[in-house]
């Protein structure tokens, strides 16, 4: 998988999980757009979402 595609994948989460609080944190504060978001989060972001992919994927990997 391409890093752009897994990059658009954790946006496609964090922006999931962003529209059901509101774009709130936790704290009240409001939630950053994905560009400003910091590289860090960001990771883990992506790295959740690509994870998601390869195992709902890996069934039809292994049948082939």
């Amino acid at each position: 998988m391409s890093p752009n595609t897994q990059d658009k994948l954790g946006e496609i989460a964090y922006n999931a999980y962003c529209s059901t609080r509101n774009w709130t944190s936790y704290r009240g504060e409001p939630l950053p757009h994905w560009t400003k978001v910091e590289e860090g989060i960001k990771k883990g972001w992506i790295e959740a979402a690509t994870k998601v992919i390869e195992e709902h994927e890996r069934p039809y990997l292994e049948q082939n």
